[in-house]
């Protein structure tokens, strides 16, 4: 998205300076806490209980929205070394994920209702103006070691279609293409009617051509997401994480939530975040100065909308 939009080369950036911090923050308020029994199970398999979690879209918009993706030179991802142990720790340039540069933001994240037939055209529509939408999918109902065991992947034409997969998923994908001829012929167990999406793994060679593979528009495919980017600014960042003024409270039709932050100069407000429980949402925005100590009340607000 951030090449698409901005027409520029994409920054390095650090993919363990998000996938550690959200889960060793060394403050308990900011991290996702991992249940000891995942732990357990990602080390009894050989893996990193930090780099093989994985997680839900809210993770990155959270994340990447109030502080931004940090370089890879700030944060590199450890190669030439085993990182499946429990004990490994990175070397971080600074404690926190905020303190590092970030070279782009996350402007905007959506969550979009799973794809059906009727949904395909726009999610088309999403990659060609955004550059991928990320879904998940039921990779198999026991996700292995060994992925080219896989049930429902034909390994000779990078296929894959698994029938009665339900509203069970496993694993997120980015789709980045698609191909409305793709033959049925192509897929080990399949499906009614021709038409795929070209997909971007994360399982390298296993499951994938060079990261590829193409799975039936007949998969269930659940919570797309897009991902929108933005510069960086050099600006500060107030409130990252939850307050205790952040409750929803409905009121005759309204929903409402405030923050306070202290300002210890002149500053400029260019941005706020929040999210929505539902798909278009119409809302306003208040700034209430000077120790304002609730928000206005809707229909009759105090400040300038």
């Amino acid at each position: 998205n951030y090449a698409k939009q901005f027409g520029k080369t994409i920054p390095d950036l650090s993919q363990l300076h998000q996938a550690w911090f959200v889960y060793k923050d060394p403050r308990p308020t900011y991290r996702q806490e991992i249940s000891e029994k995942v732990i357990a199970d990602k080390i009894a398999k050989g893996k990193n209980p930090v780099f093989d979690i994985g997680g839900t879209p809210e993770r990155p918009i959270y994340f990447l929205s109030s502080m931004g993706a940090a370089y890879e030179s700030d944060m590199p991802y450890p190669t030439g070394l085993k990182v499946n142990t429990a004990s490994w720790t990175p070397t971080t340039k600074y404690k926190y994920p905020e303190n590092y540069p970030h070279p782009l933001m996350l402007r905007e994240g959506y969550i979009l209702g799973d794809i059906t037939e009727a949904r395909r055209a726009e999610i088309k529509s999403l990659i060609l103006k955004h550059g991928s939408v990320v879904a998940s999918f039921l990779m198999s109902n026991d996700v292995g070691t060994y992925y080219k065991l896989v049930q429902g992947y034909r390994d000779s034409s990078y296929a894959y279609y698994m029938p009665n997969a339900g509203d069970k998923t496993n694993h997120r994908i980015q789709l980045i293409g698609w191909d409305d001829n793709y033959s049925i012929s192509n897929f080990a167990k399949q499906p009614n009617s021709k038409g795929a999406w070209l997909v971007k793994n994360s399982h390298g060679h296993s499951v994938s051509k060079d990261g590829y593979l193409w799975i039936s528009y007949e998969q269930p495919i659940k919570r797309p997401a897009v991902f929108i980017a933005a510069e960086n600014s050099s600006g500060k960042v107030y409130g990252r994480g939850s307050s205790a003024n952040d409750a929803i409270r409905p009121l005759e039709g309204y929903s409402w939530s405030a923050n306070m932050f202290h300002s210890t100069g002149n500053d400029t407000i260019n941005d706020v975040a929040f999210y929505t429980l539902d798909n278009d949402v119409p809302y306003e925005i208040y700034i209430n100065k000077h120790g304002t100590t609730k928000p206005a009340n809707p229909g009759s607000p105090s400040s300038t909308p």
